[in-house]
């Protein structure tokens, strides 16, 4: 791929349409389609915000998320054997040295990625978000075919080791807050209803490993061995992390009873509520934090519309919500008003998706490996700057070596220093439907720097009204 190769989207305007075209429309919409198009970046001037002093109101954290590391990935091997087997071919059907756009993630790619984080903020960052999705995705995903390297048993050898370097790279003093993926389960995406033996193997077995390293707090273990997900206190107390466990929501879970209408969903949505309930009465702010985004298509209707309603009602202590799972950079904004009113009108609240540490992508083209370093407020918990890194993998392979570059700052990027909340990212997506070089700059970044096809104007719409659209509904009326 050709990092900063110009790419543009075809020429798009919304204009009036026949009644046909608008009921073809309407169908396409309803299956959530979203553009799975490779993205090139641009090349960017860095202006990080100074850290300063003890004192200092900014602080820094590192969002890592869908690591999927392989500890038996072999450069050199043919890439349709997953990396795994030396079979002499040679090019592109060869993986290469430091990671391949076809295969999970290489030990060397991981290593450089904690050094990195360890590194660039010259002294320890605040905190860390982990947003799961460890283990290598195997052949034939989401319905694996045999794979002789994989088990429940080394998925957990994998978290495991996986825990214990994000410790020895951060020390115990920084906290950690992570969030189980569907890698997490063997097969993946297949999480069985809480009262399954192997679900409740998989909750206490990795809860234990967080648990020792501190991260999950002793009154919670419980629960995580329940449910999976866990909340805590950070920063003196005045901040709750909540960790959802959205893997019984996630629409590409393959146990159709499971993510529908199973138990998991219920107590799971009971606690959530009660967790905000306790933080509101306390004057805790928050962040939430997941694998799977709980919005379309990633989410299940049903679980979209219930996340969205407690999001509503506790808007005023929710301060960000961060999620991974797509491999791909970009957001979601929802509006705070109640479904009968104007959509453009009312205020809006947004969560953050980062793109993937691995360069495959469900077997597509892939993306470049990525990494993302917040700016917060330390008083308000807000969210107000970012810095996105990615290795160019082409170049990191003809080098020899992977170097970690600053692909862009969002406050630079899109003009909100100064205004970086969710209002300004609305307007933002709003603005990119009418003018394609601002669409152009965003929509290149999706894949984290490889090289993209053009974008149709369907492709277009598509693209902006997930940024705008968090159940269905909103979607269709967007699509229109």
């Amino acid at each position: 791929s050709v990092v900063g190769a110009p790419v543009t989207s075809l020429p798009c305007r919304r204009t009036s349409r026949p009644m046909m075209l608008r009921i073809i429309m309407l169908l396409y919409a309803s299956l959530f389609v979203i553009c799975s198009l490779a993205f090139c970046s641009l090349q960017v001037t860095a202006h990080p915000l100074p850290r300063g002093s003890d004192g200092d109101s900014l602080g820094v954290f590192w969002h890592l998320s869908d690591m999927h590391w392989d500890p038996w990935y072999k450069a050199g091997a043919d890439v349709k054997t997953r990396c795994h087997n030396i079979t002499g071919t040679k090019g592109d059907a060869a993986a290469g040295i430091q990671g391949d756009y076809l295969c999970p993630t290489p030990l060397v790619l991981l290593e450089s990625a904690f050094e990195h984080m360890r590194s660039y903020t010259g002294k320890p960052a605040d905190a860390v978000i982990w947003t799961g999705d460890d283990s290598p995705m195997p052949a034939g995903f989401p319905i694996p075919s045999p794979d002789l390297h994989m088990s429940q048993d080394r998925v957990f050898a994998i978290v495991d080791s996986l825990t214990k370097r994000i410790t020895q790279t951060f020390g115990s003093e920084v906290p950690v807050f992570t969030s189980l993926g569907n890698h997490e389960v063997w097969a993946p995406s297949q999480l069985r209803g809480p009262d399954n033996k192997e679900t409740k193997a998989i909750f206490e077995t990795i809860g234990h490993m967080w648990a020792e390293a501190g991260w999950i707090p002793p009154a919670m273990q419980a629960n995580f061995s329940a449910i999976g997900s866990y909340a805590t206190r950070a920063f003196d107390g005045r901040l709750r992390v909540i960790s959802v466990n959205t893997l019984w929501c996630d629409r590409g879970n393959v146990l159709e009873e499971v993510r529908l209408d199973g138990n998991g969903n219920d107590r799971m949505f009971a606690w959530l509520s009660d967790q905000l309930a306790e933080a509101e009465a306390a004057s805790q702010l928050v962040w939430l934090i997941g694998h799977v985004p709980p919005t379309l298509p990633y989410s299940v209707d049903r679980c979209a519309r219930r996340y969205l309603q407690l999001f509503r009602r506790y808007a005023g202590i929710i301060k960000s919500q961060f999620y991974g799972h797509t491999h791909k950079d970009h957001f979601t904004t929802y509006s705070l008003g109640d479904d009968n009113a104007d959509d453009h009108a009312a205020s809006r609240a947004m969560l953050f998706i980062v793109p993937s540490l691995t360069p495959e992508s469900w077997h597509e083209v892939g993306q470049n490996p990525a990494l993302r370093l917040y700016y917060y407020n330390r008083t308000t918990f807000e969210v107000v700057d970012y810095l996105q890194f990615f290795v160019d993998l082409p170049k990191a392979n003809r080098q020899g070596h992977i170097g970690w570059e600053l692909e862009y700052q969002a406050s630079a990027a899109y003009n909100m220093t100064g205004n970086f909340g969710a209002d300004a990212w609305f307007e933002l997506s709003k603005r990119m439907s009418s003018d394609d070089a601002l669409f152009d700059t965003v929509y290149n970044r999706f894949r984290s720097g490889h090289t993209p096809a053009a974008c149709s104007c369907l492709c277009k719409r598509e693209f902006v009204c997930n940024l705008q659209c968090f159940v269905p509904a909103d979607y269709i009326k967007c699509m229109l």
